[in-house]
C-alpha cells in the first residue's frame, strides 16, 4: 500500500490528506491501473521470500536502549514541535518501512526527481508528492505485517490462513471475512495463531484500498508484506509494517527527502 501502504498515508505538511486529482499523465495512469489490478489478488507466485525480519539478531536494524526499532514513514509529516526523543501518541493508523530499507533504496534512485521514484516504490498514487521522511522508534509489540500472518520476525507471508469456516461474508476479498459474532477456528495454529480481529482488519483494509470510485484513491496493497513498486515489472517494493492508532512512538527526526537519501 499500507502501507505503506506502503500503502503509507500521503499527507500534506499540515496533516491534511492531499486531494487526488484526475490522471494528467496517461502513461502513469495506465501503469498505476495495472498495478491495482495485479496487486489486489495475491497469488503464490507473488510471495516474496526475503522480507526484512524485525528481530534483535538482525544487525542491519537500529534499536534504542529500550529495545524499540527505528522505523520510517512518509505519512506523518506534520509541522509538529517535537524534538528527538519526544514520545508521540499516533492519532491514526500508520504504515512504516523499517530503517534503513527506504534510505538504502533511495540512494540508488536515478535522476533528480527522488519524490516520484519513492512514490512508485511505496505503491502510492502518481499524484502524491513526498518532500520529507520522518523516523520514529517503535516498540516491537506494537508492529504487525499487513498480511494474513502478521508476525514480523519471519521472512515471508502466507497467502492465507486456513480456517474451518467456509462462507466468507465478502466473497470479493481474497481472504476469509468472518461474521461479527462468529467464532473463528484455524485449521492449524502450529506455526502461527491469528486473532479474529486481524482477519477483520485484513478484510476492511482491502475494501478501503480497492473499492474507491476514483482511481487515485485506491492503493495497490499486496497483502504479502511488501509495497507494490508499480514502476518495475516484478512489483517487489520494500517490506512494510503497520502500527495502530493510539500506540506511542518516539520521534527521532524529520528529514528533507533529498538529504535523507544522502545520509
Amino acid at each position: 500500500m499500507l502501507f505503506l501502504i506502503f500503502l503509507l498515508l500521503a499527507q500534506g505538511e499540515e496533516g491534511e490528506e492531499q486531494p487526488r486529482g484526475e490522471c494528467e499523465d496517461d502513461n502513469l495512469c495506465v501503469l498505476y491501473s495495472k498495478a491495482l489490478e495485479t496487486a489486489k489478488t495475491p497469488t503464490f507466485d507473488r510471495i516474496f521470500h526475503d522480507l526484512t525480519q524485525i528481530r534483535y539478531t538482525n544487525e542491519k536494524l537500529k534499536f534504542d536502549s529500550e529495545g524499540r526499532v527505528l522505523m520510517a514513514t512518509v505519512g506523518l509529516l506534520y509541522n509538529f514541535p517535537y524534538k528527538s526523543g519526544n514520545k508521540i501518541t499516533l492519532t491514526q493508523e500508520t504504515w512504516f518501512t523499517v530503517h534503513p530499507d527506504l534510505q538504502n533504496a533511495c540512494k540508488y534512485y536515478k535522476g533528480n526527481d527522488k519524490s516520484q521514484r519513492m512514490v512508485q516504490q511505496l505503491g502510492l498514487p502518481p499524484d502524491t508528492k513526498i518532500t520529507a521522511v520522518a523516523e520514529f522508534y517503535v516498540s516491537l509489540s506494537d508492529i504487525f505485517r499487513p498480511c494474513p500472518d502478521p508476525e514480523i520476525t519471519d521472512s515471508e507471508c502466507l497467502l492465507s490462513v486456513p480456517v474451518y469456516n467456509s462462507n466468507s461474508t465478502e466473497p470479493d476479498v481474497p481472504w476469509y471475512c468472518p461474521e461479527e459474532d462468529e467464532e473463528l477456528e484455524q485449521v492449524s495454529s502450529r506455526w502461527v495463531e491469528v486473532e479474529k480481529k486481524h482477519f477483520e482488519w485484513m478484510c476492511s483494509t482491502w475494501k478501503n484500498l480497492y473499492k474507491q470510485p476514483e482511481i487515485y484513491n485506491n492503493y495497490p496493497w499486496t497483502g504479502l508484506g511488501y509495497t507494490y513498486d508499480w514502476a518495475t515489472e516484478h512489483g517487489y517494493g520494500l517490506s512494510e509494517f503497520v502500527v495502530a492508532k493510539g500506540k506511542t512512538v518516539v520521534f527521532q527526526g524529520k528529514y528533507d527527502l533529498n538529504k535523507y537519501c544522502l545520509l
